[in-house]
């Protein structure tokens, strides 16, 4: 597949189209700005890039823009393309069921960017200034089918100029933009899923308009007391120096002659404002700042929480099933509260043909908010792995990651105190970022047969230190319809741990396939019914 990729690329800079590398959606390249202005990638560089990166490279990404003569129609599975008058030009098929139309740039138009199209009532985005499309021989993150040309794009190929309903929506869509932000509405404050955004463009006219010497004394303060005083709740602390350190260097890049105060290797925080606080301020804590749980009990919001157990456990099931109550803001197990928001999965055993499998058996629709990483070779020990899960997570608004298993995913001797704190303080970014992280672990294998415990976690005692909440699965018997998963709440930071309860899976056996379901039963109520032999599919 690298070397259909690498020969796909060089052959589309021949045809003097910029592509860059990407892994899934995103471009594996620390930065693609000087691309995105008019530079192309040489066939040194491109290879050199291939080697570097490897098997991390899943796609290309191909630079749109009015230096690159080329916008981009993109238009979502759902869609109906026969019901727009799109003239004859390059198209090809998306590895989800949509599709791309490549048109010439206008240039009797100095507004064509990148962004939705939803608000005209089209189901697709646009692709040109400030972005790029997908394009074949890419292989799609989720579905794991490539992109495929209907209509080439070669050096011959004759683009069509973009339609003119589509010029219209555009040229409307540059009245909308260049009208004054309502910059009452943003200082009365933000509700969850417009903070992040509203946080951006408040940072962005206070760096804008101030001198780079006054960024630290005066635009921060004012950007967390804006934070603290009209955000209903507030962004987290370290979400908000990141926003704001993003936007600085963004600043400083283009041309910017102030101080920025903060380091700028990657990966490097700014130290937050240190407060010295009296008995009395700990004690008046106001009860909004309590800090609350994504699962009720069970899984704290912005903390770690590990889930293991011994291979074939039901960790698996455990873990899918809270991914679905989560983005559907359902109970989990019928029983536990959740938070809704959205969900990531790092997925670094099982591939996506196998996920697809047990989300047929769990019978999960395709819309649901949970997006996957699959078999991409993340590293928590690797400052490049940790910035494109730290990107992933502030553009998707990510609510809960999910790593398995979490042995696939760091270089460290898990053995080592040293080599734990580098994979933990990984995972400390992530949660920095204003998401929550549960990851799978397995159990010692000198504790096969014994209770689970804290200790039981495989590795250093300094993972289970580190945790937040920890839960255990273990299996205690099958029949060929049910199955009856212990859950032990080992470890709990936020509160008494909850008791030890039962997942319980049945499966209807008269239906191939048929659908499994999960629920919560007390630890009395655990009484096994026996089936007849028949084919199970619990995998």
């Amino acid at each position: 597949m690298q070397s259909e990729l690498l020969k796909a690329a060089l052959g589309y800079l021949d045809d003097c189209r910029t592509v860059i590398p990407l892994n899934g959606k995103v471009p594996v390249i620390p930065s693609w700005k000087e691309y995105q202005e008019g530079k192309a990638p040489t066939p040194e560089e491109m290879t050199e890039w291939f080697n570097t990166y490897g098997d991390r490279i899943t796609g290309l990404g191909m630079v749109t823009g009015y230096v690159h003569g080329l916008a981009v129609l993109d238009l979502e599975n759902d869609e109906d393309p026969t019901r727009f008058e799109i003239p004859p030009t390059a198209v090809s098929r998306t590895g989800s069921g949509g599709w791309h139309y490549f048109f010439d740039f206008p240039k009797d138009t100095d507004f064509v960017k990148s962004g939705s199209l939803i608000p005209s009532g089209i189901h697709g985005d646009m692709k040109a200034d400030g972005g790029y499309v997908v394009v074949p021989p890419s292989i799609h993150p989720t579905t794991g089918k490539a992109y495929e040309w209907i209509t080439p794009l070669e050096l011959e190929t004759e683009l069509a100029p973009m339609p003119e309903w589509l010029v219209k929506i555009e040229d409307d869509r540059k009245k909308n933009d260049l009208e004054a932000t309502d910059w009452k509405a943003v200082l009365d404050g933000a509700t969850k899923g417009t903070r992040h955004d509203t946080a951006v463009k408040l940072a962005g006219k206070l760096l804008h308009h101030l001198p780079g010497k006054d960024w630290k004394d005066v635009a921060l303060p004012l950007l967390h007391a804006w934070n603290e005083s009209a955000n209903q709740p507030p962004l987290p602390e370290n979400e908000v120096m990141s926003i704001f350190r993003g936007i600085a260097q963004k600043q400083h890049a283009q041309g910017d002659e102030g101080t920025v105060y903060f380091d700028k290797e990657v990966g490097d925080t700014p130290s937050s404002p240190r407060v010295l606080l009296a008995m009395s301020a700990i004690m008046n804590l106001p009860e909004s700042e309590r800090p609350e749980f994504l699962v009720h009990g069970l899984v704290p919001e912005h903390g770690i929480t590990a889930l293991s157990g011994h291979p074939g456990s039901g960790k698996s099931w455990f873990m899918l099933h809270l991914a679905k109550s989560v983005a559907t803001g359902e109970s989990f197990l019928g029983y536990f509260r959740t938070k809704q928001g959205k969900v990531l999965i790092v997925d670094e055993e099982q591939g996506a043909w196998e996920q697809r499998r047990r989300l047929e058996l769990l019978g999960y629709s395709a819309e649901l908010p949970i997006y996957f990483y699959c078999l991409n070779g993340f590293k928590l020990d690797n400052e490049k792995d940790i910035d494109l899960l730290l990107k992933t997570i502030r553009e998707q608004e990510i609510g809960l990651v999910m790593i398995d298993p979490f042995a696939a995913i760091h270089s460290q001797d898990e053995n080592s105190a040293e080599g734990a704190q580098k994979v933990l303080e990984g995972m400390q970014k992530l949660v920095a970022a204003g998401t929550t992280v549960l990851f799978i672990h397995h159990h010692r294998k000198s504790a096969m047969g014994a209770p689970g415990g804290a200790q039981s976690l495989r590795g250093s005692s300094a993972y289970s230190g580190r945790l937040d909440s920890h839960i255990t699965v273990e299996k205690k018997d099958n029949t060929h319809a049910v199955q009856n998963i212990e859950i032990e709440h080992v470890k709990s930071r936020r509160g008494p741990s909850q008791p030890k309860f039962k997942m319980v899976l049945t499966q209807d056996l008269d239906v191939e396939k048929g659908l499994i379901e999960l629920r919560y039963a007390p630890i009395e109520e655990y009484v096994v019914k026996k089936a007849e032999a028949k084919p199970l599919y619990f995998g």
